[in-house]
């Protein structure tokens, strides 16, 4: 779908399978080719894969797909490499013109119901860091299990150092998110959540949401059931460390890429490189803030809505940093065409 009028763009034919409609367990777009789409087919059971992991360029299904082992998770780590997972079993898939092949598996190193890729590193919900690269477990943290059969969700940030259990956490029970150094396993944060867990409550979709949010979706049941759910948005620059005692620095931009949009076309990822980036830095475009993703401190990404670019002229851009310290950076011009 185009955003943000939702008209319809590319439709994929999924097929079908055993009389039924095959179904995108899960969707995965090449970070290098937006036409690139990996879909992990399953035939309708919302819990169990039982079709190939199948790549696709727009709507042209390639020739190379993966059957074994079932996939029901996939992140693309670059253009050419995705990790898959289901159960126990974390999969290489290498990518290509032609579709994907299995490059390597590894059993019993990554446990729970889903996992996370981040900064070269796979996570488990479990608690354990994987790397690839090595073969080796890099620890484990202190996460615990409950709501719906068990199930944590763990979600991993490598720019800012950040790892986020979402679940039972050490502190509170039975339902809480911990703020963990990714790179020490020690907890920095925690919030309670307990006023949530009526009804034995299934949790899903851990993700962030803006610089200093985490959502996620809570279901009144588990899979195969009838379920009441809703969003569930926690606000906290705390746990994603955007609010310190530290002081930051003033930011500087010195470019964007792209640097001229045509007016009229559809939300646009840009890139902003500058000095002094923090989490939690705030890029705004004519004076109106928009989220933006931090991935270094010279580097942040954010996206401009349609609405932004609806006209020819020039934007101002500007980078804002929290307080204390902080405060505005120069304004790059970025033309409208």
């Amino acid at each position: 779908m185009d955003l943000p009028g939702f008209t319809n763009d590319i439709e994929i034919n999924l097929g079908t399978q055993n009389g039924g409609p095959n179904l995108a367990g899960a969707i995965a777009v090449s970070p290098t080719n937006s036409h690139t789409i990996a879909v992990a087919l399953n035939e309708g059971s919302c819990c169990y894969p039982n079709g190939p992991l199948e790549f696709f360029t727009d709507a042209t299904k390639l020739a190379n797909s993966v059957s074994s082992p079932y996939i029901n998770q996939i992140a693309f780590a670059s253009g050419s490499t995705l990790y898959g997972y289901y159960s126990d079993t974390l999969s290489q898939i290498t990518v290509s013109s032609t579709g994907g092949t299995l490059a390597q598996q590894w059993t019993g190193v990554v446990d729970g119901s889903t996992f996370q890729y981040s900064g070269g590193l796979a996570f488990g919900s479990n608690g354990e860091e994987f790397n690839p690269a090595t073969g080796l477990l890099q620890g484990t943290f202190d996460v615990g299990n409950t709501c719906c059969n068990g199930s944590t969700q763990v979600l991993a940030d490598s720019a800012i150092n950040r790892a986020f259990a979402l679940g039972q956490t050490p502190f509170f029970g039975p339902l809480g998110i911990t703020s963990y150094n990714l790179s020490e396993f020690t907890p920095l944060a925690v919030a309670s959540l307990a006023e949530l867990t009526a009804n034995n409550p299934s949790i899903s979709k851990f993700m962030q949401w803006g610089p200093n949010g985490l959502a996620f979706i809570l279901s009144s049941g588990c899979c195969g059931t009838p379920t009441t759910s809703q969003v569930v948005l926690v606000q906290s620059p705390t746990l994603l460390l955007t609010a310190t005692k530290t002081i930051s620095p003033a930011p500087v931009t010195h470019y964007s890429s792209p640097a001229t949009v045509t007016h009229g076309s559809g939300n646009t990822l840009m890139t902003v490189r500058g000095s002094g980036f923090v989490p939690g830095s705030v890029v705004h475009w004519n004076n109106k803030p928009f989220s933006a993703k931090y991935l270094s401190g010279s580097q942040l990404t954010v996206y401009v809505p349609k609405a932004a670019i609806a006209t020819p002229g020039t934007a101002a851009v500007v980078v804002k940093n929290p307080t204390p310290g902080g405060g505005n950076s120069n304004a790059l011009a970025v033309t409208i065409k």
